[in-house]
């Protein structure tokens, strides 16, 4: 199989954060997990463990260098965290999945550790976590909340407030 230009850049990026990794000598080893382009296109990007991230190969043509730099790099992030903290097993502590130690880690790669979903919306391909928002308003603003929220409100009758004004936060129904 030819390694295309795209692949090689993934590559160079992933030598590129060993190096950064080397340099903070966090005393563990450096993951090296395997690259498999096959992912389907609700995902932006998995990581299975420390030992495998899988990338959308359209995505990927569709961003090249954006997608590289932020889902592979939060992806291999993930990769470092799961070996810092493998699955709370032998005694050391389990961690959360965008917790504080991910974001030690994707400062130290130079990302916010927050989900990447956003930037990739407009893509041609349909992307899990492309949520509906719905519109509410306070006294001070517009809120955009996210289906599941929209839904506990509606279901439960549960109030939220704005963090800003303090005040209640209503539903506007579109007409």
């Amino acid at each position: 199989m030819k390694t295309s230009e795209l692949e090689i850049k993934v590559i160079r990026k992933q030598e590129e954060l060993e190096r950064k990794l080397s340099k903070a000598d966090l005393g563990f080893g450096i993951p090296n997990p395997k690259i498999e382009y096959n992912l389907k296109d609700r995902f932006l990007g998995k990581c299975w463990g420390n030992y495998l991230i899988q990338l959308s190969p359209h995505l990927l043509k569709e961003y090249k260098d954006e997608y590289i730099n932020y889902v592979f790099v939060h992806e291999y992030a993930h990769a470092v965290v799961n070996t810092l903290y493998p699955n709370g097993m032998n005694g050391v502590k389990r961690v959360r999945p965008h917790g504080k130690e991910f974001k030690k880690v994707c400062r130290l790669f130079g990302i916010d550790g927050g989900a990447t979903t956003e930037k990739f919306l407009d893509s041609k391909r349909k992307i899990k976590g492309k949520q509906k928002r719905w519109t509410y308003t306070c006294d001070c603003r517009e809120h955009k909340i996210s289906t599941t929220i929209h839904n506990r409100i509606q279901k439960s009758g549960k109030t939220y407030q704005c963090t800003n004004c303090k005040s209640n936060i209503e539903y506007i129904e579109n007409k």
